[in-house]
């Protein structure tokens, strides 16, 4: 399940949830029949839980108006991954965004012919056509399989923007993961695990 699928489905449970509060809210204010309760026995105690109940239903509503905030985000972020970008706007320097990656470069190279370019284009342009260089290394020999894909998109691992070969780990320190020629994950040679612990979970990730 996705981010964005998590974040819906606690907007829609929060939904409910105020409906209910909502109802229990009015439910206990109908019991007073439309009279007073200040002066009444019991009074005291039916107006802390009204005002008990209202409270709810307001923090309720702050709550489903962050959430629809987040799940705007979130959307967001989904749509700037279909154009491979990320959270952020930036490029996202992947195997599958190889096309995309290959529009910039030309893009780039298309502003420094015309002599519309700024004085960081340059660097970035090294910077993408080194990416691009490796991970069309990745590809010579093999695609990513499925099993390489789903890792890739459960959030285990997080690839090097500045090296996009390497693969961390999400949790552990400076360990990553590499492609090999079949398009599956391997331990990487630069930045392998060295603990027994870190060991033992990249065995595990590998084999889940």
């Amino acid at each position: 399940m996705t981010r964005l699928e998590i974040a819906k489905g606690k907007l829609e449970r929060l939904s409910m949830e105020l409906a209910e509060a909502t109802e229990r809210a009015f439910g206990h204010m109908r019991q007073a029949n439309g009279q007073p309760m200040n002066d009444k026995r019991d009074g005291h105690a039916f107006m802390n839980k009204a005002s008990v109940l209202e409270d709810r239903c307001i923090n309720l509503v702050k709550e489903i108006e962050e959430q629809k905030e987040r799940v705007e985000y979130l959307e967001e972020v989904e749509e700037l991954k279909k154009r491979g970008r990320d959270g952020r706007g930036h490029i996202i320097m992947s195997v599958d965004n190889i096309p995309v990656i290959k529009e910039e470069i030309a893009k780039m190279e298309g502003l420094i012919v015309k002599k519309e370019h700024n004085r960081y284009t340059h660097t970035r342009l090294r910077k993408f056509k080194k990416s691009l260089e490796e991970l069309e290394g990745v590809t010579e020999s093999g695609s990513v399989s499925s099993k390489t894909r789903e890792l890739i998109d459960s959030g285990k691992v997080n690839q090097w923007t500045k090296r996009p070969v390497y693969y961390f780990v999400k949790g552990l320190r400076k360990v990553a993961l590499e492609i090999d020629e079949n398009g599956d994950f391997k331990v990487s040679k630069r930045y392998p695990a060295t603990t027994e612990a870190d060991k033992k979970a990249v065995k595990e990730l590998l084999a889940a």
